[in-house]
């Protein structure tokens, strides 16, 4: 798996706008690029499975809880889906 993180493309800017913020940090093209090559290059060994990486380094790919904590994987508990569900049907109307 393959993350390079956001780059600064007009694409981008298009999409997100001023909330294009909350990406940051962005990398220049070349550092998207480098990313992707350097996945596309290296040993086998110097990769782990499934891994999400960025900066040549794996990341951590799960979070979970109402804060974004660390978890072993993204679950939220029946009552915040609850929650989540009623604010849902509340902005819809419904």
């Amino acid at each position: 798996m393959v993350c390079i993180g956001w780059v600064q493309t007009a694409g981008v800017d298009d999409a997100y706008g001023d909330n294009a913020k909350y990406l940051q940090p962005f990398r220049t093209l070349w550092e998207g690029s480098e990313g992707i090559a350097w996945l596309t290059a290296t040993p086998r060994k110097n990769l782990e499975g499934g891994a999400f990486y960025l900066d040549r380094s794996p990341q951590r790919k799960h979070i979970a809880g109402v804060f974004m904590t660390d978890g072993s994987f993204t679950k939220n508990s029946e009552d915040e889906v609850d929650v989540m569900m009623k604010k849902m049907e509340e902005c819809v109307g419904v």
